[in-house]
């Protein structure tokens, strides 16, 4: 009964592990591809990732999330709409001035993903702890559970 046990255990961890890998090959391939060009377009950012969501519907959405300066926050703003934040009645509004943001600039899918569009990811503390800690270490992190700025009633995820 132990070594059953100990067997599927083993197997339930090397299942997560493979599905992890897998994540990470995803991100690390989408970095490649920003690497590639600076000038990539929503279209182009759909483009790439949708047949890895079609080819793993665990992943919930996939986001791009450039660093904006406070400096290039009017630019980035004329371009691609406000940077938001949650406020304390649980809405959305324009995000408060600080040194720096990183807004969802693109996201797959983007239909049931809409709302995540121009949040702050850097104004949210879980997420600002996987940020920075991600700069830090020049690697890639998970966070803590977090809900989903999309769908705050029900989507528990992470990031």
């Amino acid at each position: 009964m132990k070594t059953d046990l100990q067997q599927r255990g083993n197997l339930l961890c090397s299942n997560l592990q493979h599905r992890l890998d897998v994540c990470f090959e995803i991100l690390r391939s989408i970095e490649q591809l920003y690497a590639t060009s600076q000038t990539l377009k929503q279209r182009d950012f759909q483009t790439f990732v949708r047949p890895m969501l079609q080819r793993h519907p665990s992943i919930y959405a996939l986001e791009w999330l450039p660093y904006i300066s406070h400096a290039e926050r009017l630019s980035y703003e004329q371009t691609y709409g406000p940077i938001t934040e949650n406020n304390l009645q649980g809405g959305i509004q324009r995000a408060e001035d600080r040194t720096g943001y990183f807004p969802v600039t693109f996201i797959e899918p983007l239909q049931p993903n809409r709302l995540a569009l121009g949040f702050d990811l850097a104004s949210d503390p879980i997420r600002w702890q996987s940020l920075d800690q991600a700069g830090q270490q020049s690697t890639i992190v998970v966070s803590q559970r977090i809900e989903l700025v999309q769908d705050p009633d029900q989507g528990l995820g992470f990031w």
